[in-house]
């Protein structure tokens, strides 16, 4: 079995993280197997800016938190060189606002001319 508790995806449809985090146990109970737990934490996909912005994002919920797997490693990008590539973060007072807002950026961005992202020199690495 592989899946990632952190990509519970389908939640809507009822799937909960305990698909993934109790399966161990429910191995051994009904099949009398043990089963071996691998983590995998390199992500190839995406740059360190990247990586460590999902991971900070995900350890500041604390209710988020308690439904993960117990001692899971935090993830790490891949590539040691870090890119120049900034994470554009959003933020609105609503969601309705947020999707309008967004929805604009991204259809600038590949559909029209682009868009300008200022840098916040506070944040700024």
């Amino acid at each position: 079995m592989v899946g990632d508790d952190d990509q519970s995806l389908y939640r809507f449809r009822g799937a909960t993280v305990e698909l993934f985090k109790d399966y161990p146990g429910r191995l051994q109970k009904n099949l009398a197997r043990t089963a071996k737990v691998v983590f995998l934490t390199r992500n190839y996909r995406s740059t360190k800016q990247i990586v460590e912005f999902v991971a900070d994002y995900g350890e500041l919920d604390r209710k988020f938190q308690q439904v993960r797997v117990r001692n899971k490693p935090r993830i790490a990008a891949y590539r040691s060189v870090k890119s120049n590539l900034p994470v554009v973060r959003m933020f609105r007072d609503d969601s309705k606002t947020l999707a309008r807002d967004l929805a604009r950026f991204l259809g600038n961005l590949f559909r029209g001319k682009g868009a300008y992202v200022s840098i916040n020199l506070l944040n700024a690495e």
